[in-house]
């Protein structure tokens, strides 16, 4: 039995032009979307004297900072959401006058 009767595969597809694609073409196409926050450095979330507390009071304590955390993200969610309600309302009252 020869080789290729043993492992058959399909042939390679190639581009119309007959030039390859590149690296930095095939990294552009395949590349995720980062983040806005990507090149930020990473808040570090410790109290000043984290040698002082025991494991369950360093719990709490990160436990309360992440509450605090969701809070004032929630607070900042729901001042955006009016932002927006009264930018659409706005432009109703803008569109009625029109009409």
């Amino acid at each position: 039995m020869s080789a290729a009767a043993r492992n058959p595969t399909a042939p390679k597809k190639r581009k119309i032009d007959g030039q390859p694609p590149q690296p930095s073409e095939l990294d552009e196409q395949h590349a995720k979307k980062k983040s806005p926050l990507f090149n930020q450095p990473q808040k570090f979330y410790a109290p000043t004297s984290i040698s002082s507390m025991s494991r369950e009071e360093l719990s709490e304590w990160r436990k309360e900072q992440r509450r605090k955390r969701n809070r004032e993200s929630a607070a900042a969610s729901r001042n955006k959401t009016r932002a927006r309600i009264d930018e659409l309302e706005g432009e109703v009252t803008q569109w009625k006058g029109r009409y």
